[in-house]
């Protein structure tokens, strides 16, 4: 088994303490990942694994969607 590892960061000129930003990884619009962090001042760290991920190629040009929040 292999994992594919991805790492987000995002800023927020404006985050109110306490916000919090949720990443999904979606394949095929099922959730592959899923993780939720607190926003640190104005910036926000966070790192998925999505297990057995399909890899790209010209034979298969597998893609994921990701949906912030």
């Amino acid at each position: 088994s292999q994992n594919g590892s991805v790492r987000f960061e995002a800023v927020a000129g404006r985050a109110k303490p306490g916000a919090e930003l949720t990443v999904r990884i979606l394949d095929g619009g099922r959730a592959a990942a899923t993780g939720t962090v607190a926003f640190d001042g104005s910036r926000a760290w966070l790192e998925l694994r999505v297990d057995n991920p399909r890899r790209w190629s010209p034979e298969t040009p597998n893609l994921y969607d990701v949906e912030y929040e």
